[in-house]
């Protein structure tokens, strides 16, 4: 049997992580969707209503319209790369290809970009696309047939095109499907390609259908799904004992949540801050809030560190490292202020404030 890697938030491997994956998990990944438009409608669709069935571009969940605001946001995050979804990207290969090439085109070859679309969309001319855009491939089915299909259009192109393209699996885990998922394991190992399994989401764009099947969302989360991540633990571990060299990688919704967005808002905060912000590791900014000073008379004023200070129009902004100077903050009560800390994160691309204490 080989070994089952166990990776942080309850992710497990069995041989070697795909690149799109090692760069998601350290949040260096920025997501585009190219398209809402999609004619599959899979049941385990996570996208919202007011973008499923809109011909929209989004990145990190905002809608942009040129490809110079999705160059910006992956400079804003440090992003090493790209993951591009729909909606249903083989749609629009042609737009594919145009981001493809204006991002690599700015970042260099070595910006990663992997795609995610459905088996059933993989037409000559749409595979075509594809392998010359990105340097992995992900479809999705829960049918061998048209899985294997897929793949093997994908592998013709990608000999004829001479491209170096990774080529791999990407599902939902429904709890109870081990056997349906082994089967699909064998079909991918046969195939030379890696299979990732997603633990199950119960979203806005899908909560109705799969509630109606009596799937709920675990008690310690928001989104996963009860028995999902069991199910795709025992595809994982069937796999390290039955199936010689496939990699496999069960992915948690936590994963996602807590290392993929969180870090990449880190990324963000580190661009973003002002120098009188602190950096916390959920990628929120810290800063102080004096209202209510009534002068701040010179001697005072030399004693602000001029890089951790900043008079904004509700008042004045300090470094929470001021709060290790109790005079200070002393001084500013004597002086009728009124000293709060505030913390302010980032949705959709803009600041918001989260708390004021």
């Amino acid at each position: 049997m080989r070994p089952v890697v166990k990776l942080p938030e309850n992710s497990l491997l069995v041989g070697e992580l795909p690149r799109g994956c090692q760069l998601c998990l350290r949040g260096r990944k920025s997501l585009v969707l190219i398209t809402g438009l999609c004619h599959v409608r899979c049941p385990y669709c996570p996208l919202p209503p007011e973008v499923l069935g809109r011909d929209v571009v989004l990145v990190n969940d905002v809608e942009v319209r040129s490809w110079r605001q999705v160059l910006e946001e992956c400079l804003t995050c440090s992003s090493l790369g790209v993951g591009i979804s729909g909606g249903e990207p083989a749609l629009v290969p042609e737009r594919v290809y145009s981001v493809a090439q204006y991002l690599k085109a700015y970042f260099g070859p070595h910006f990663h970009i992997h795609i995610y679309t459905h088996a059933r969309a993989l037409r000559w001319r749409v595979a075509e696309f594809l392998i010359l855009s990105c340097d992995e491939v992900r479809v999705h089915s829960l049918s061998c047939d048209e899985v294997r299909t897929a793949l093997q259009v994908l592998e013709q192109v990608r000999r004829r095109e001479y491209r170096d393209v990774d080529l791999g699996v990407e599902v939902p885990v429904f709890p109870g499907t081990e056997q349906q998922l082994l089967n699909l394991a064998e079909t991918v190992w046969r195939c030379g390609v890696f299979l990732n399994l997603n633990e199950l989401e119960l979203t806005e764009g899908n909560r109705e259908y799969l509630t109606k099947l009596g799937y709920r969302v675990r008690p310690d989360s928001a989104t996963a799904v009860v028995g999902s991540w069991e199910c795709g633990r025992r595809v994982v571990e069937e796999v390290a004992r039955r199936i010689p060299d496939l990699t496999i990688h069960l992915c948690t919704v936590a994963a996602k949540e807590r290392l993929q967005l969180r870090t990449r808002q880190y990324y963000r905060a580190l661009l973003l801050a002002e120098p009188h912000e602190q950096v916390t590791d959920d990628g929120t900014l810290l800063k102080l809030l004096v209202e209510n000073l009534r002068d701040l008379p010179p001697e005072l004023r030399k004693e602000l560190p001029p890089e951790v200070t900043m008079v904004k129009e509700e008042g004045l902004e300090l470094h929470p490292s001021v709060l290790d100077y109790p005079w200070l903050t002393a001084t500013l009560r004597r002086r009728g202020a009124m000293v709060r800390r505030v913390e302010e994160g980032f949705i959709g691309g803009r600041r918001v404030k989260f708390q004021v204490l």
